[in-house]
């Protein structure tokens, strides 16, 4: 037997349906502020870790690394989506520029560990952690802004 076919009017409104699903999951507040906490401490263990000498250096980017997965895995599983932050086309740009800000504080970061500077590794875990936290807040708004009318 064969299932009878979706009209493209039906298959338009399910795909409306899928998208409203997913806005409201990502809308939901409940979980939000600690899913920034959670995520911003990372970055900034992060950043800051990389004034350090190998390996403690390595373990802080691995560590991390690993933590973002599980922070992913566990919010997807909470919410039932997980939206990668390179959607939409404008808050993928959100999303790009906080990578290069994260990108130039560990660079600045392990020319302090080199330089022996190792003080300079909290002052860039405070400013990874204010980004990551802001560059959430921006990239959401962002989303819900672009996603709104589709």
């Amino acid at each position: 037997m064969t299932e009878p076919q979706q009209t493209a009017a039906e298959a338009l409104e399910a795909i409306r349906q899928s998208r409203a699903t997913v806005r409201e999951a990502v809308r939901d507040r409940k979980g939000a502020a600690r899913f920034a906490l959670i995520y911003s401490s990372i970055a900034a263990v992060m950043v800051g870790g990389q004034v350090f000498s190998a390996p403690f250096n390595v373990f802080c980017s691995a560590g991390g690394a690993l933590a973002f997965g599980l922070l992913a895995r566990s919010w997807s599983q909470r919410t039932g989506v997980w939206i990668s932050g390179v959607t939409p086309k404008k808050a993928r740009w959100v999303a790009f520029g906080l990578g290069a800000v994260m990108l130039a504080l560990m660079l600045v970061a392990v020319w302090a560990g080199r330089s022996g500077h190792l003080w300079v590794g909290l002052p860039l875990a405070a400013a990874a952690f204010g980004a990551a936290w802001g560059g959430s807040a921006l990239w959401l708004k962002v989303f819900l802004a672009e996603t709104r009318d589709q």
